[in-house]
């Protein structure tokens, strides 16, 4: 078990060390995450310190494994910027092209969760993860219907998706829906 006291206790340390002595903050932070794997905040912390460096790299790999912890723990809207950066640095990542479209559906802006949506399911079909695909690209269709959002026909996403899935009687039915 964490002791998330003693995490707490250990972050507000390497958080007052970053400016002055980025090294022992560094090395605090990673002595933190051998504690709590999924310290977002541990991870968050490393991320700056990485950046401040220009430590591209490294950087890139905290903010995903930062974007990661927190939509795990349903933590996701503290991060909108964050989100959206991961997308852009990974667009061909189904993980992170999802992940923004959950964001911006959340922040009501449907047109563009549609175009997001559409994305992750081309990533999905690009990676050969059919099944994502298929569903990514239902909930694009699936929005667009609520929200009258004409930006694109999925339809022939969709279609595409069932026959390479072997489902031509779904593909059928689709096509004349």
């Amino acid at each position: 078990p964490v002791n998330e006291a003693m995490v707490k206790a250990g972050l507000a340390e390497a958080d007052s060390l970053f400016e002055s002595q980025p090294e022992a903050a560094e090395s605090r932070y990673l002595e933190l995450l051998e504690a709590a794997p999924s310290s977002a905040e541990a991870h968050l912390g490393l991320m700056k310190i990485y950046e401040a460096r220009g430590d591209t790299a490294l950087r890139n790999e905290k903010l995903a494994t930062v974007c990661r912890l927190k939509i795990a723990a349903g933590k996701a809207a503290e991060i909108p910027e964050l989100i959206r950066e991961w997308s852009e640095l990974e667009p061909d990542s189904p993980e992170a092209r999802f992940a923004c479209a959950e964001l911006v559906n959340a922040e009501g802006d449907a047109e563009s969760a549609v175009m997001e949506f559409m994305g992750a399911g081309d990533a999905c079909e690009v990676s050969g993860d059919l099944e994502s695909a298929l569903r990514a690209y239902r909930r694009a269709a699936a929005l667009s219907a609520e929200h009258h959002v004409d930006v694109i026909d999925v339809n022939p996403h969709v279609i595409r998706v069932l026959t390479e899935l072997g489902r031509a009687g779904e593909a059928v039915t689709q096509l004349i829906s």
